[in-house]
């Protein structure tokens, strides 16, 4: 089965050669509205120790991950990843790698990433962290999950949010329809932003 789009997020060991401790995603259709309950969310045992400044932002220890399935089994255990067209996510370059890290079969992603999509549409912006971009737009909408930010699923769900209003932003400015193939492209015109920095 293939679909068209996957919003995607991942809690890591860190930023050193990352590997996938959770992740969650929830697919997307073409007109890019909002299920909450199609979400899918799952923790991984990894090759090498979480870091603690890690520990510090997304609170899981190695302890808790003991009976979960190992990172190397990520395709098998959560198999729409690498059926997507697109996958979608803030920082979504940090996300990949950190999954082709974990896994013993690697995925080229076709990514489009709503950090680079916001700085497109939002460019007078002071800040482009999700929880910022969430709370300036979609603070009734997000209300519910911005204290569980870091959680794979909570980021996610506020992702697959500020995904929709982005588009029905740009919809509305170019008075036109997007699609996820416009969306890829124009993600791709924006240069990279390592993670944790902001635009230039």
């Amino acid at each position: 089965m293939t679909i068209k789009g996957l919003v995607l997020d991942t809690e890591t060991t860190g930023l050193n050669q990352a590997q996938v401790i959770e992740m969650a995603y929830m697919p997307i259709g073409s007109d890019f509205s909002v299920n909450t309950h199609t979400v899918e969310c799952e923790r991984f045992l990894p090759r090498k120790a979480i870091e603690p400044e890690a520990i510090g932002v997304h609170g899981i220890l190695d302890s808790d991950l003991l009976s979960k399935p190992k990172t190397a089994d990520l395709f098998k255990v959560m198999p729409l990843v690498a059926q997507s067209t697109y996958v979608v996510g803030h920082n979504v370059e940090f996300d990949t790698n950190a999954i082709n890290n974990s896994s013993s079969v690697k995925h080229n992603f076709k990514e489009i990433c709503t950090k680079r999509l916001a700085i497109h549409t939002f460019p007078d912006e002071k800040s482009y962290r999700l929880t910022r971009l969430a709370d300036r737009f979609i603070s009734e909408k997000v209300k519910n999950y911005i204290d569980d930010a870091h959680s794979a699923k909570a980021d996610v769900i506020m992702c697959a949010l500020l995904l929709e209003h982005i588009v029905s932003t740009l919809n509305q400015r170019d008075n036109k329809q997007y699609t996820f193939d416009e969306l890829y492209q124009l993600s791709t015109e924006i240069g990279y932003i390592p993670y944790g920095e902001k635009a230039a």
